[in-house]
């Protein structure tokens, strides 16, 4: 029974895709700014459904200014450091009420703003820490990720 369960589980982690995260930036933030961060939660193309379905357990937002100024850099680990937390709290995403539909997956935007304590030209990862209970046949499994994009302060 116990071999089952792991085979699901690997299963639905291969055909589970992550959030993804867009900004209102265009890369480039300021001290002080306000700025949109938009956190989709994946959706099976031209279905409307989920990838996988799960319940949202809760979402951080944060911003950490990278090692050496580059996010790429291989000593940079972004599931160690969140930063500044700029939002903690529920993640409760949903479709565009748009007629006629736009055929978005379900998404949900949060306002935040960037610490006044990063430079003119600190390199940052804004991050999303995604906690959620992915539902599978063989029961519930923890869900976990922590995608980030890269922003440059001016």
């Amino acid at each position: 029974m116990k071999f089952l369960a792991v085979i699901a589980s690997l299963a639905a982690t291969c055909l589970a895709q992550g959030i993804t995260i867009q900004t209102s930036t265009n890369g480039t933030v300021y001290p002080g700014q306000n700025f949109t961060v938009e956190v989709t939660k994946p959706a099976r193309a031209f279905l409307l459904v989920e990838a996988t379905p799960s319940v949202e357990v809760a979402i951080v937002i944060g911003l950490v200014q990278c090692p050496d100024q580059n996010c790429n850099s291989s000593g940079f680990n972004i599931s160690q450091d969140i930063g500044y937390t700029l939002y903690y709290g529920p993640y409760n995403p949903q479709y565009d009420s748009i007629v006629p539909p736009d055929h978005k997956p379900p998404y949900q935007n949060f306002t935040v703003q960037v610490p006044t304590q990063f430079g003119s030209g600190d390199e940052v990862a804004l991050s999303v820490t995604r906690l959620a209970l992915a539902e599978m046949a063989a029961g519930s499994s923890i869900w976990l990720e922590i995608p980030w994009v890269p922003l440059t302060v001016q």
